[in-house]
């Protein structure tokens, strides 16, 4: 199903060397299958795939979204401190190799795909030279909203992402890992702004009650 999608976004993207798109997905689908993965993996982008289609409509640039999606976890190593980086870079060594249309996917467009992945550092818009347009902020709005969705979900599956969360992290001590996470998810719970769309600061209250879930267990294990 992945593939699939991934083809159909290189063909949105004038991309026609089949061996290259081929390529390029063996390569993706191989970081997403990494053994130090357990929330960091496909199934979390196809997760976030399945919240673009439920906002399609909403959407200015489907297939920059799509490639921001697919490409800004695709370096995850929970020890380094330069994921994003990586994967932006990787980004780029695929737009460098594969060429999509300038008049399907331009020089702009690919740096506005770049600006994304490094967004997702923090999960806050930065600002641009020159400003990005409004529809690209939007759009960018939805694609860190869809990054951070897991925070609303229900409540067993937000269960299984903290356990995969704190596998990810298994090489660090259980008294620091809960000192340290405890402190991000407090700084989630204390930020208002924690989505930026309408659609999902409506989910506001569920991702408070599941980071306050999560502290609490925290403080007790």
């Amino acid at each position: 199903r992945m593939e699939k999608r991934w083809k159909k976004v290189c063909e949105g993207l004038g991309i026609e060397d089949e061996g290259k798109i081929d390529k390029w997905w063996n390569k993706i689908d191989e970081k997403y299958g990494e053994k130090q993965r357990f929330y960091h993996k496909m199934s979390h982008i196809e997760a976030m795939f399945g919240w673009m289609d439920k906002y399609l409509e909403l959407l200015h640039s489907p297939n920059l979204v799509s490639l921001a999606i697919i490409f800004h976890d695709v370096i995850y190593d929970p020890k380094s401190k330069t994921n994003e980086d990586d994967s932006a870079e990787l980004f780029n060594e695929f737009y460098q190799d594969c060429k999509p249309k300038p008049t399907k996917f331009s020089d702009d467009d690919k740096n506005t795909v770049l600006k994304w992945i490094l967004d997702t550092k923090s999960h806050h818009i930065s600002t641009s030279d020159p400003p990005a347009s409004e529809q690209n902020e939007s759009d960018e709005k939805y694609f860190l909203d869809f990054d951070m969705s897991i925070l609303a979900s229900p409540h067993d599956e937000y269960k299984e992402y903290m356990q995969n969360i704190r596998k990810e992290y298994e090489f660090i001590d259980l008294k620091i890992y809960n000192q340290k996470r405890s402190e991000i998810l407090s700084s989630f719970r204390s930020n208002s702004k924690l989505f930026q769309t309408p659609s999902f600061q409506a989910l506001l209250p569920i991702a408070i009650t599941n980071l306050s879930f999560e502290i609490s267990y925290l403080s007790q294990s």
